[in-house]
């Protein structure tokens, strides 16, 4: 069983997904909109971690509370042996980061973060695709994510919206990144970028643009992957079905663009969040490790420090 550390904004998604595939143990959180959330689904309500923290019935932790509590809370429940699973990103320091990966190692604890797009079938089925050479080298990605709000003022859009787009990237180039570059645009508030712009250049000659906003009247969350042989847009506005695409362009000798025909990719429904939390389920039963693991999770907080760094 799992116990939700937080039921705002995005916990509430995880609290009704734990709830369906009933994971879940209790909630944490003392806003009243939480114990509210609880009592009306007759699920126990805590205002404090330190309530659930020795009860044997809770295998994992659901951490879903703001970043710059990631670090706190998480340790909390590494240190009295559970599992967890947070959202991204995972600290705000890579430093602790680092510590947290450590402390999940030194007590054989599953440490998972919320890179949730990981677990959408369509990203999963472009990335088999990728690993298995049907796109040949990979040679470039444009991940963008944009749209009209939500405007926060602890953290800018770069943080906000591109660790999901990071992830992405990363696991689609197979070589370490050797050069960060970035700029936002602070629009509405001092120091805090509403559009953010990131190239990643690999050491294998491949290159991406990670774009984002929310201030952009148009939602769109889009990523196109240019290899050597073919092309793929995996498309989240579109329809299912729609979602998927796969180009047979290609560039010839010359170079002469010679465009193909667009097949769509066959995927079976899965809602994406509820396929991380139960994928979170199965390693604390398994104890394999995760999709996100720690790793992971270290290296998009990585960009996205080294993005943050030089973003102006």
């Amino acid at each position: 069983m799992i116990t939700l550390v937080g039921a705002g904004a995005w916990g509430k998604n995880l609290f009704r997904n734990l709830h369906e595939l009933s994971l879940l143990h209790s909630v944490v959180d003392p806003a009243p909109q939480a114990r509210e959330l609880a009592e009306q689904n007759g699920v126990p309500h805590f205002d404090d971690i330190a309530q659930v923290l020795d009860n044997p019935e809770i295998k994992g932790v659901a951490v879903a509370t703001s970043a710059p509590t990631h670090f706190a809370v998480c340790m909390a429940a590494l240190d009295a042996g559970k599992d967890v699973f947070v959202e991204k990103p995972i600290a705000l320091q890579l430093s602790d980061a680092q510590a947290m990966a450590e402390k999940a190692n030194e007590k054989n604890a599953i440490l998972m973060v919320g890179h949730l797009l990981q677990y959408h079938p369509c990203f999963a089925a472009l990335r088999d695709l990728v690993a298995k050479g049907e796109l040949g080298n990979v040679r470039y990605v444009l991940s963008t994510r944009l749209n009209f709000g939500r405007i926060r003022s602890n953290e800018d859009v770069i943080w906000s919206f591109s660790p999901h787009d990071i992830s992405m990237v990363l696991s689609l180039i197979d070589a370490p990144v050797s050069d960060v570059s970035s700029h936002g645009f602070d629009i509405l508030q001092d120091g805090i970028a509403d559009i953010g712009h990131i190239t990643l250049n690999f050491a294998n000659g491949a290159s991406a643009e990670i774009r984002s906003s929310w201030l952009h009247p148009l939602k769109e969350q889009r990523l196109v992957v240019v290899g050597q042989s073919k092309m793929a847009v995996f498309d989240d506005r579109l329809p299912w079905e729609e979602k998927l695409t796969i180009y047979d362009h290609h560039v010839a000798e010359g170079p002469v663009a010679a465009p193909g025909e667009a097949h769509a990719v066959d995927v079976p429904f899965g809602e994406p969040l509820k396929l991380e939390l139960q994928h979170f389920a199965d390693r604390i039963d398994d104890r394999q490790p995760p999709i996100s693991d720690p790793a992971e999770a270290i290296a998009v907080l990585n960009v996205l420090q080294q993005a943050s760094s030089l973003e102006g």
